[in-house]
């Protein structure tokens, strides 16, 4: 009875680290080319937490089997290559853990793009992650293969475990090598856009920095005449900056007012924080190239960009009193 709890214990920490290396992995990959925000590493301590607590455990359980193999078959059980092979593995684990926790999550703050981390830093943390994962699965199917008992060899095991750590290492390359690709492509269009932020009024007083990351974390489009932009009374969390073109603006159907270049809208979801039913329509009037950046993005954006795009509003707003001031009292 006391056997069979302690096998389900051991198999459940390993089944509940390698959900919990997938799920990030999963996240990662879907990040890889947005600055990291604070939850991202919020989620990153609760999964090495939840690794390094499955890792113990997986540590104490093999040792109790280890003692107990070696009082029921004292001149076998420590024969067997596959043990040794698992014991390797989740030493490797072990070791891999506290570089990850030393040197690599070290190159993790909030703000990094994984993506465009330097090179030799991309790979230290895709080798220490494949490490990971190839190590748990194959500390898991060592767990369950017993025809491999006293038959395979602890070289062709290392053998099979080195091929995939190769394999992993090369599909976990392949994303950042479609950026890295596409980037390169996109290099002059990226440069465009940055100098084109830099004209826009909206971004004066903006650092680099704070440009560039704005650029990452906004989708840029370009429209066609008459293309509806926003729609009154639409429920959205949109922010939208027109780069270049005009548009109109319409409510109940009549024409109020027309945007040109710099001009911005939807910001009224972005202040409040929630989403906001559109007091106007807005049309593009000519071929147009439209920012958009959502609300929810901009929550994981650095407080240099929120605070310098709350002070850009502010400072829009205060010009926009001033007109209508101006346009009330001038004769």
């Amino acid at each position: 009875m006391l056997k069979t709890l302690i096998v389900y214990v051991h198999l459940l920490a390993t089944a509940f680290a390698l959900v919990e290396l997938l799920k990030f992995d999963i996240r990662l990959l879907r990040n890889l080319n947005r600055p990291l925000a604070a939850v991202d590493l919020q989620r990153l301590v609760s999964t090495k937490n939840t690794v390094t607590l499955a890792l113990v455990v997986l540590w104490i359980t093999g040792i109790w089997f280890v003692v107990n193999g070696v009082i029921d078959e004292p001149d076998k059980y420590l024969t067997n290559q596959k043990l040794w092979m698992k014991v390797f593995t989740v030493s490797l684990l072990t070791v891999n853990g506290a570089l990850m926790h030393s040197i690599g999550f070290t190159h993790l703050r909030p703000g990094v793009v994984f993506s465009e981390m330097a090179l030799k830093h991309q790979w230290v943390l895709l080798g220490m992650g494949v490490v990971s994962s190839v190590s748990w699965m194959s500390a898991a199917f060592l767990g369950i293969a017993r025809v491999w008992n006293y038959s395979a060899s602890f070289q062709d095991l290392l053998v099979m475990y080195f091929w995939f750590l190769w394999g992993g290492f090369t599909a976990a390359n392949l994303p950042l090598l479609y950026l890295r690709l596409r980037k390169n492509s996109a290099h002059v269009s990226d440069t465009l856009k940055f100098n084109l932020l830099k004209t826009l009024s909206l971004f004066h007083g903006f650092s680099d920095a704070t440009l560039w990351e704005f650029l990452h974390l906004s989708e840029w489009r370009r429209v066609k005449p008459e293309r509806t932009l926003i729609e009154e009374g639409e429920t959205a969390r949109s922010l939208y900056i027109l780069a270049n073109g005009e548009a109109s603006v319409e409510k109940n159907g009549q024409p109020i007012g027309l945007l040109k270049v710099g001009d911005y809208f939807g910001e009224i979801a972005y202040i409040r924080e929630q989403a906001a039913a559109r007091t106007a329509t807005v049309t593009a009037r000519s071929e147009a190239m439209v920012i958009k950046i959502k609300s929810e993005t901009l929550t994981t954006a650095s407080d240099d960009l929120r605070f310098s795009l709350y002070r850009a509003f502010l400072r829009a707003l205060d010009e926009r009193q001033t007109t209508t001031d101006y346009q009330l009292v001038a004769p």
